[in-house]
Order: C-alpha cells, then structure tokens, then sequence
C-alpha cells in the first residue's frame, strides 16, 4: 500500500501526499479520491481478511469462521474481521500444542484449559493435526480430548537421554502409548531408601523411635522408625492453569 497517488493531491511539510479539503474561499476543490486509491485501500484490506480465512480464523464476536461479509452500515463489522484475523494470525506464533501456565482461571480465546476435555476436530482441526488422539479419542469420530494436566508437575521428556530410570514404566497417556513419549505419565514416588532403628548396649534404648523392642547386643538394626510425613511428596508449590494453544 502507498499513499495517494490522485493528480490533485496535497504534499504535506513531513513529504508525505495527503488528500486536500476544499477550500471555497481559495477555490480550491478536495482531492478526488481516484480508483486506485479506493482499490488499493480495498485490496490491502481484503488481503488480510482472506488470508484470515485461508488459516481458519475465527470471528471474535460469535467465533464462527472468518469470511469476507456484505457492508452493513447499521452493522459494521470490517473492525471485527481485521481484528479477528490479525489476533489470529499473532496468534500463530505460538504453535498449536504449545502448553504454558497462566494465572487466570478462565482461558483466552484461541486457548483450552487442560482438563481433559473433548473438542471439536474440526473447528480446532490445527491443533487436532498437532496433538491427534494422544490423550483421548473423544466420541471416536468427531471430538478428541486435549490432556488432563490439573494437579499435576510437568516433566521435561527424556527422549532416549537414561534421565529417566524407569522411563520404561511410564503409563498411558490416552492412546494406549507409554514410556518414553511425550505426554506418558508416572505416579508419585520416592527414591529407594531405608531408615534403621538402632539398639544402644549401653544404655538399653532404641535411637530414633519411642516403641520398645527386646533388648539386643550392640548396636543393631532392630526395625523401622514410624511413619512421618504427609499425604504426598510435593515442593514447595502454587497454583496455575495449565492451557493449550488452539
């Protein structure tokens, strides 16, 4: 796109062609607005709501697709289509599949909460293409389930490099497939370990518990201290939504 380009026009004091008003007095007539100015403004337009459609954008107001509408004067809507396709397009520049944590507790548009939930293969055909039926088929034929992350830490993927010790026991991720594949999962644990008792001769006392025990010689492990701790391993942690980009 360039500016106006109309025999009559104006050069403002920055260089650039600007349209002229009329001037009655100086009698001077506005600058005609030429064709090419009105089909380049047009085409420029056009071109980004077209290409909008052509990558599966979607209307903000109502989310149904982006095609190119009749004016409406009473009705405009050329904002809403631009603004649809150019948040779409930005939007682009983040893969569909890309996981990250938000601190809002609604998504935005263009975003699925984690939950687990089925979508449309369709509508949501970007992301279906990136993700498949890895964490659920939906209804077999027409949805599939994005993943179920709520509660859970995220691990970066092992991808062959032995980080991972039981890499090999990782679970189903929703398609059947686990160990070493993106979106497999593991349950809470610890790394093996023991805790001893230890019976003192000296002083006839267990270390490390309160429980009484047989007296034995020297100091020798005579059982296990008793249950601490709390209903999980967990750090230090806060909340946050895990979302999917569309």
């Amino acid at each position: 796109m360039d500016r106006t380009l109309a025999p009559d026009h104006e050069v403002h004091q920055s260089g650039r062609r600007i349209y002229r008003d009329r001037d009655i007095a100086q009698g001077l007539l506005g600058t005609l607005v030429a064709a090419e100015d009105r089909n380049s403004m047009q085409e420029e337009l056009m071109a980004v709501i077209e290409h909008g459609q052509s990558v599966g954008a979607r209307n903000l107001a109502d989310n149904t697709p982006l095609t190119p509408e009749t004016v409406d004067i009473a009705n405009p809507r050329t904002y809403q289509q631009l603004l649809s396709a150019i948040l779409h397009l930005t939007g682009q520049a983040v893969p569909a599949g890309t996981v990250v944590g938000s601190m809002r507790d609604v998504p935005p548009p263009g975003w699925f909460e984690c939950n687990g939930g089925a979508v449309s293969r369709t509508t949501y055909a970007v992301l279906f293409a990136a993700i498949g039926v890895r964490f659920g088929s939906g209804d077999g034929s027409t949805t599939f389930n994005v993943p179920d992350l709520r509660g859970q830490f995220l691990r970066g993927w092992s991808h062959g490099n032995g980080i991972d010790p039981d890499v090999t026991l990782r679970s189903n991720r929703g398609d059947g497939a686990g160990g070493d594949v993106v979106g497999s999962r593991q349950w809470h644990e610890l790394l093996s370990h023991k805790h001893e008792q230890l019976l003192d001769e000296r002083e006839g006392v267990v270390l490390g518990t309160n429980e009484s025990v047989d007296r034995m010689g020297g100091n020798t492990p005579v059982g296990l201290t008793g249950a601490a701790g709390g209903s999980e391993t967990r750090p230090m942690n806060v909340y946050t939504m895990w979302m999917i980009k569309a």
